[in-house]
């Protein structure tokens, strides 16, 4: 089951991000983001990835890693 995360998770990071003088942000879930909460986002510099992300970068670098592993 996927959790949308809002605009209330992004405007939460972009509070911790502002208590910690970050001047950027990256949300990073294995679940997805509703459309205002990527507009949000955007405004706040916040660069979000979500499970499309995980599956195209994380799990493919991991797949390749085995084939490695096995090939050597």
């Amino acid at each position: 089951m996927f959790v949308l995360f809002s605009v209330k998770e992004i405007r939460e990071l972009n509070s911790a991000k502002r208590n910690h003088k970050c001047p950027l942000a990256m949300f990073i879930t294995s679940s997805t983001f509703t459309k205002d909460a990527l507009l949000q986002a955007d405004i706040f510099k916040i660069e979000c990835k979500d499970i499309h992300w995980i599956n195209n970068n994380i799990v493919k670098w991991q797949e390749q890693q085995i084939t490695k592993s096995f090939s050597s």
